[in-house]
């Protein structure tokens, strides 16, 4: 028969057994009694109330997100594009169809005068538009006794250098220049007439095409200016020269001129001293 233990050591033994009955639980539960925790219950996984994320142990997973991302972590798209006109709008650029200068007006009955030339020759003497011209010319002369009158105007605004303006009018009767009359129709502001170049004259019969004048055109009847005209638009070579040539309503010539071509100051030449012309009025019969 057994000796049963003696009362103290009884005590003993049961001190022992319950520390090791409680640790033996917990290691059977995966548990790993922290060092602070009271209770040996270590780390739990509680919710961290600071943050109202549930802390589970394991390391935060980086989804690459930015600013803008989903909840689900998944990166959000960005298009790029902008909405209401607001700065980085991707609007069309605008194309300029503005247009390279004022090409010029065509002839008409008011005797405007087309600007625009042709380099390398216009209409030239054996031209179908230039035997147009003058048969229109020589039709409307014969049937008013080769009598008429035109004006040209010279300096004025869009003259190269500041100037008064002016008005030359040359009258033929019966195929004969009878006078020529150079008036000033323009003065600058803040001018005079004494300060204008050019004096105001009539001429008449011998003294037609003698006063001096840096204004005034040469008096020519129309045959003249059409030959002169053939001329100066047949000078060589071409390619050297800027050719004018336009005609009126009526098909008889009002502009015919002949420049330097790559020249910027309108460079105009002649032809054996003629220098072309630029009538801004015709009418045949008496001038009123």
């Amino acid at each position: 028969m057994t000796e049963a233990p003696a009362a103290g050591a009884t005590e003993a033994m049961k001190s022992a057994v319950v520390p090791l009955l409680v640790c033996c639980g917990l290691l059977a539960l995966g548990c790993d009694p922290g060092p602070g925790d009271e209770s040996g219950g270590g780390d739990t996984g509680a919710e961290d109330t600071s943050g109202g994320v549930v802390d589970t142990g394991m390391p935060p997973v980086d989804t690459g997100g930015d600013e803008g991302t989903s909840d689900t972590g998944t990166p959000s798209t960005d298009s790029g594009e902008t909405t209401g006109g607001t700065s980085g709008s991707t609007g069309e650029p605008g194309t300029d169809s503005g247009d390279d200068g004022d090409t010029g007006d065509t002839g008409d009955s008011g005797g405007e005068t087309d600007d625009t030339g042709t380099t390398g020759g216009a209409a030239t003497c054996d031209s179908e538009e230039w035997e147009d011209s003058l048969a229109a010319y020589e039709a409307l002369a014969e049937a008013n006794d080769d009598t008429y009158w035109y004006a040209q105007t010279t300096g004025g605004p869009g003259a190269f250098e500041l100037e008064c303006g002016y008005l030359t009018t040359v009258e033929v009767v019966q195929g004969v220049v009878i006078r020529r009359t150079h008036e000033i129709n323009y003065v600058p502001e803040g001018w005079v007439e004494a300060m204008c170049a050019d004096d105001e004259f009539v001429e008449e019969a011998d003294a037609i095409n003698t006063t001096p004048a840096s204004y005034a055109p040469p008096a020519l009847t129309m045959e003249e200016q059409y030959s002169g005209c053939c001329e100066l638009l047949a000078l060589q070579p071409a390619e050297e020269y800027i050719f004018y040539f336009d005609v009126d309503e009526s098909g008889v010539a009002n502009l015919c001129r002949a420049a330097q071509a790559n020249c910027a100051d309108g460079c105009n030449v002649d032809a054996d001293g003629f220098g072309g012309f630029s009538i801004t009025e015709l009418a045949f019969g008496v001038l009123p």
